[in-house]
């Protein structure tokens, strides 16, 4: 009987112990501007077709993410492209036929005004939190919807 309280006893020291270990930084922190990992998004809204931003690269990810634009092929890094990083970034951070396309059915998705261009009620939208699934998988819109299905009298 002894044993079985000192073995209880020991446990429970052993437990308070191992808790004064864990650090108080584990909890989870309060989303704020900082931490929200889309706030890019508000430095590019009013861009339009043709403009260079830098940024950019970071809204064509987005997209990519979510199924609105294609990948880009990785660069090899045995190319000479190496050491002209920063053209192939300067290339992201145009505002290209491709990206205008990509909004438009994303504002089309998310019942937006049509304009292609990042305008207020669409960096809104992209700000929100999201699940991570893609909006297109393998080129099918998984955001359109189905007609309803009528019945027969």
């Amino acid at each position: 009987m002894a044993i079985t309280r000192s073995y209880y006893l020991l446990s429970a020291i052993s437990l308070l112990m191992l808790l004064t270990i864990v650090p108080l930084e584990t909890q989870s922190k309060p989303i704020n501007a900082n931490n929200n990992p889309s706030s890019f998004l508000k430095s590019l809204e009013g861009c339009k077709k043709g403009q260079r931003l830098d940024g950019l690269h970071q809204l064509k990810g987005y997209l990519t993410k979510f199924g609105y634009l294609e990948k880009h092929e990785e660069v090899s890094q045995n190319d000479e492209v190496t050491s002209s990083m920063k053209n192939i970034k300067e290339m992201y951070d145009v505002f290209d036929d491709s990206l205008e396309k990509a909004i438009k059915l994303y504002q089309h998705n998310y019942r937006l005004n049509v304009t292609g261009y990042l305008d207020t009620a669409t960096v809104k939208q992209m700000m929100k939190p999201r699940c991570g699934s893609a909006d297109i998988i393998n080129g099918w819109n998984t955001m359109q919807r189905k007609p309803a299905k009528t019945t027969k009298s």
